[in-house]
C-alpha cells in the first residue's frame, strides 16, 4: 500500500487548525484527507474520532477511533475514548472492555482508572470496596488532579458507598468533597442526607442545620454567578434551574428544623 505520510501530516495539521478553536466540522475532511493520503496514518483516525466527539456523533467517532487501534493496537488513548464514547451511548460491556486495555496498555492511566470506576458493577458492598480501592483511589493516585476533580472523584466514592447503604463511609467522602470544593451544593446536600441515613432519619437538630445553611450559601452564590453571566448555554440554564429548586428545598428543610 503506498503512502505520502508527509502530505498526509500537513492535512492532518490543517485540520489542528480547525479544530483548536471549535470549528470541528471543517476539520473533520481534513482528517478524512489525512487519511486516504496515508491509510496506515493513526494519529488522522484518532483526531477526527474526537472531531466526531465534539459534535456528538458517537458512532462515527466509534468507527474513526477503531481504525485508528486497527493501525496502532497499542494507543491507550484510542482505547481510551472510544470507551468514553460506548459509555456515552450506554454499550457499559463495551466501554469496561476498553477501559481495561487502555489500563493494561499503561497501569497509570488515571483517567482510565475513574471512568473504570463509573462503569462498574456496585451491586454489592464488597463491589463497592473494590472498586473505591482499584479504580477511583488509583484515579486519585496517579492524575495530577485540581481541588475541584478531587472533589468529584470522592463525591462518586460517596454516592457508590451511599446506594448500598454505607452510610459512615459515603459521608466520610462527602465531606472530603465538601472541604476541598466548597461551593456545589450537591455536596452539601449529600453530607446531609447521610446524616439522616445514619442516624435513622433523627439527626442531632443543630448539625443539619449548619449543614444545610452552608448549602443554602453555596445555592446562592451558585445562583448569583450564573445570573450574573451576560449570556447563559443550555447547560448553565439547567444548572440555574437545578441551583434554584436546590434552595426551595433546602430552606424548606431548614424551616422544618428549625420549628
Amino acid at each position: 500500500m503506498s503512502t505520502n505520510r508527509e502530505e498526509a501530516v500537513e492535512k492532518k495539521n490543517e485540520g489542528n487548525k480547525f479544530a483548536d478553536v471549535g470549528n470541528y466540522r471543517d476539520a473533520i475532511p481534513l482528517y478524512k484527507e489525512a487519511q486516504r493520503l496515508d491509510p496506515t496514518y493513526a494519529i488522522a483516525y484518532f483526531n477526527c474520532g474526537i472531531a466526531f466527539r465534539k459534535i456528538g456523533m458517537l458512532d462515527e467517532a466509534i468507527k474513526e477511533l477503531t481504525d485508528a487501534i486497527l493501525c496502532d493496537p497499542n494507543d491507550k488513548d484510542s482505547y481510551y475514548w472510544r470507551g468514553k464514547s460506548y459509555k456515552e451511548k450506554g454499550n457499559r460491556q463495551e466501554a469496561i472492555k476498553d477501559f481495561d486495555k487502555a489500563i493494561k496498555l499503561d497501569p497509570t492511566f488515571g483517567d482510565a482508572y475513574f471512568e473504570r470506576a463509573t462503569v462498574s458493577d456496585i451491586s454489592t458492598v464488597e463491589e463497592v470496596h473494590f472498586v473505591v480501592d482499584n479504580y477511583y483511589q488509583k484515579a486519585l493516585e496517579y492524575c495530577n488532579y485540581t481541588d475541584v476533580q478531587k472533589a468529584l472523584t470522592y463525591y462518586n466514592m460517596g454516592v457508590s458507598y451511599s446506594t448500598n447503604e454505607c452510610w459512615g463511609h459515603a459521608y466520610a467522602n462527602f465531606c472530603t468533597a465538601v472541604e476541598l470544593d466548597p461551593t456545589v451544593p450537591t455536596y452539601f446536600v449529600q453530607k446531609y442526607l447521610m446524616l439522616w441515613g445514619m442516624n435513622d432519619g433523627r439527626p442531632n437538630r443543630d448539625e443539619p442545620v449548619k449543614i444545610l445553611t452552608a448549602a443554602s450559601k453555596a445555592c446562592k452564590e451558585a445562583i448569583g454567578v450564573l445570573k450574573n453571566k451576560a449570556v447563559r448555554t443550555e447547560r448553565e440554564e439547567k444548572q440555574l434551574i437545578e441551583a434554584e429548586a436546590h434552595l426551595n428545598k433546602i430552606e424548606a428543610q431548614i424551616n422544618a428544623l428549625n420549628i
